[in-house]
């Protein structure tokens, strides 16, 4: 596995020795390029599948990791075994589209203080408070 353990993964199957770290740069890997990686040690009596169970142990013990409706992602082979790397790539996924999501919603809230400022009955501290709020969001 390297030095960097099994977070160093090869983007591409082809060119094995260019790895990469997953939490520096998981947007060049893809789920499927993550599974058919795991699926090379995940079943077998190594090191690398126990640095992924013990991953996926400390992902899901965070507090973090609430992700049962993502389960079937992270669970992979016959008969199942729960993925480090795939629970890993889940929950940057699940992370970064929530931030999004709550930069967009900010940005539209920003967009739109007149109707704010109506609603607080043009109270300009209220108003204001509001605006520093979503200033620091």
């Amino acid at each position: 596995m390297g030095e960097g353990g099994i977070l160093q993964v090869a983007p591409n199957p082809k060119k094995p020795t260019e790895v990469r770290c997953l939490p520096e740069d998981y947007g060049v890997f893809s789920y499927d390029r993550l599974v058919e990686h795991e699926k090379t040690y995940i079943s077998s009596d190594t090191r690398a599948a126990q640095d992924n169970s013990m991953l996926f142990m400390c992902l899901m013990n965070s507090g973090k990791a609430n992700l049962n409706i993502h389960d079937k992602q992270y669970l992979i082979g016959d008969p199942p075994i729960e993925s480090g790397l795939c629970l890993l790539k889940i929950l940057i996924k699940e992370s970064h589209l929530g931030s999004n999501a709550t930069s967009s919603m900010i940005r539209t809230k920003l967009s739109n203080l007149d109707e704010n400022l109506t609603e607080t009955n043009n109270d300009i501290l209220n108003f204001n408070n509001h605006v520093r709020m979503l200033i620091d969001s």
